[in-house]
């Protein structure tokens, strides 16, 4: 057996060794998606060099990402909705503009609409008082029943549209 010398540097006294920095590698990416529009900042994963490292930090990468990605979808599913903060000062929806309210008839009312009825320049008062007091404002009916009719014009016309649009594929 034969020994071989091994040459070391030589060490100077007072001076501790220099040890060489590791270098650092970086991989970069851009996320995008399909329209090929950039989703974020640019992505970079520094490793040592090696294949080894490399793949390991972009699978830890990957896990936090499944991770967050099956967190975000279980709060989903568990809430029913995402939660907004809405500021107080927003405009709320008013569902008493929608509410027909009726105003009954009194009996002394009752009694001088049936006596106001036979008069032609009251005719017109007494209908309306009688369709407050069954349904609510005459004027928020008249007004509610056009924008149903509108809604309803549209409706029809999308759906003629889109059975033409499928009769009609070209």
């Amino acid at each position: 057996m034969s020994e071989q010398a091994i040459a070391q540097e030589p060490v100077v006294a007072g001076e501790p060794p220099v040890a060489e920095a590791p270098k650092v590698h970086e991989y970069r990416y851009q996320p995008r998606d399909e329209a090929g529009v950039a989703l974020g900042g640019e992505q970079v994963i520094k490793y040592d060099g090696t294949p080894e490292d490399l793949g390991a930090k972009m699978a830890d990468q990957n896990t936090k990402l499944i991770a967050l990605n099956r967190r975000i979808n279980k709060e989903l599913r568990l809430s029913g909705a995402v939660k907004e903060n809405i500021p107080d000062t927003a405009p709320k929806f008013d569902e008493s503009k929608f509410q027909l309210t009726p105003e009954p008839l009194t009996a002394d009312e009752r009694l001088k609409l049936s006596q106001d009825i036979l008069d032609p320049e009251k005719f017109d008062a007494v209908g309306q008082r009688l369709v407050r007091a069954t349904l609510g404002d005459p004027e928020a009916l008249r007004t509610r029943l056009a924008r149903l009719e509108q809604q309803a014009a549209k409706s029809n016309a999308l759906e003629e549209a889109q059975a033409f649009k499928n009769a009609n594929p070209d």
